[in-house]
């Protein structure tokens, strides 16, 4: 027990020394603020390890990612190599729920959800950053690696800080609760809050160490039913209304609406996710196009051959996205894929994945091969 609690010490120092040296800039005396209260949180001031409150995960991976077939000239690189951590810490005490999420990588190095909730009966308020409850994938599969049975996100649920075309995370209010209907129940989800500002490049949502830009509201909408409680099978819809500030592409405002269903099955061997969105941008000041309409699907089939073992497969397509004055701000956004892939099970909950696809994005279109390290240690 005493080895177990160096551990869990040592891991809680390091954590809050990187957390401090992440974050540089303007905003660096809210992030030290920040840091000294989760510090404070994570480090309880008792000498029993069984004592230590709340879950502590880490989430290690390192990606690699060979590219080929593309086009001349290509912003895409050939290679890539991603190493990343994600740290998760969630708390539940009586009625009082925190939650913690921060993610060091090449591409992103911030607290993708900051959270405080409330429990009230069968329904939870929360304050914070969280993910924006938009279909299946994104409240179901975060940031560790290990969670996903693939490697990639559908290209249409890819985060922000890669390149994303929809607000996968919101700061505001953030409301969910399951009403239990016999054997079945019903799961809800509403969120108001800001979503992202349009940088040159990609979606920017809002940072809650530093807030800047020009943030507009966001209104998301979820229901999903599961006809056994709590269970893995779930089908349902969600609806969002998202401003965003449209200054980068010629406009004053994008009012977007995003509404999709989803369905999720799982047997003993099989399981089956899928997908599909009508994202609507309508387009204030500016815009020869006043309007657009774009439609986005995904299925994921995946079977577990062996109890170490399984194989998946993902095939994604978009619709009238060609010449969109909002879609087209996104270049690597993968509009469609074809793809197929092995997952290992290592002892000790690490696994490998291999995968091979076939990608098209707004500028090219080529083969991919990603290999993953992935891990959860508690």
């Amino acid at each position: 027990m005493a080895v177990r609690h160096s551990i869990r010490g040592e891991t809680r120092t390091l954590f809050r020394k990187a957390f401090l040296s992440a974050f540089d800039g303007n905003a660096c005396s809210r992030r030290v603020i920040l840091a000294g209260v989760l510090s404070g949180v994570l480090a309880p001031q008792t000498v029993s390890a069984d004592a230590f409150p709340g879950d502590l995960l880490l989430f290690p991976e390192l990606t690699s990612l060979h590219r080929f077939d593309l086009k001349d000239g290509s912003s895409l690189k050939n290679y890539w190599i991603n190493p990343g951590l994600n740290l998760f810490y969630g708390l539940d005490q009586d009625r009082f729920r925190f939650l913690l999420e921060w993610l060091v990588d090449r591409s992103a190095q911030e607290v993708q959800r900051l959270q405080l909730g409330w429990r009230w009966q069968d329904t939870t308020f929360w304050v914070g950053r969280f993910h924006n409850p938009i279909g299946y994938w994104n409240i179901h599969f975060h940031h560790g690696a290990y969670m996903m049975t693939s490697i990639t996100r559908p290209g249409v649920m890819t985060y922000e800080t890669s390149g994303g075309p929809l607000p996968m995370h919101v700061t505001g209010l953030y409301v969910e609760g399951v009403r239990e209907l016999g054997d079945s129940s019903l799961y809800y989800v509403l969120n108001a809050g800001v979503g992202p500002d349009l940088e040159k490049k990609r979606l920017d949502a809002f940072d809650v160490l530093d807030p800047e830009g020009t943030r507009l509201p966001a209104v998301t909408l979820r229901l999903g039913y599961q006809p056994v409680s709590f269970g893995s099978d779930e089908i349902g819809f969600s609806f969002s209304y998202t401003e965003i500030s449209g200054r980068r592409i010629g406009v004053d405002r994008i009012n977007q609406i995003v509404a999709g269903v989803f369905a999720n099955w799982r047997s003993e061997n099989l399981g089956f996710l899928g997908e599909a969105f009508y994202i609507h941008n309508d387009f204030t000041g500016g815009a020869s196009e006043p309007e657009s309409d774009v439609l986005n699907f995904y299925g994921q089939a995946e079977w577990r051959v062996a109890d170490d073992l399984t194989l998946y497969s993902r095939v994604e397509g978009t619709f009238n996205d060609n010449g969109d004055l909002y879609f087209d701000h996104f270049r690597n956004f993968v509009r469609d894929r074809y793809m197929g892939g092995v997952r290992y099970e290592l002892p000790y909950k690490m696994a490998l994945k291999l995968e091979l696809s076939r990608e098209h994005t707004r500028d090219d279109a080529f083969g991919q091969v990603g290999l993953q390290w992935s891990a959860v240690f508690p």
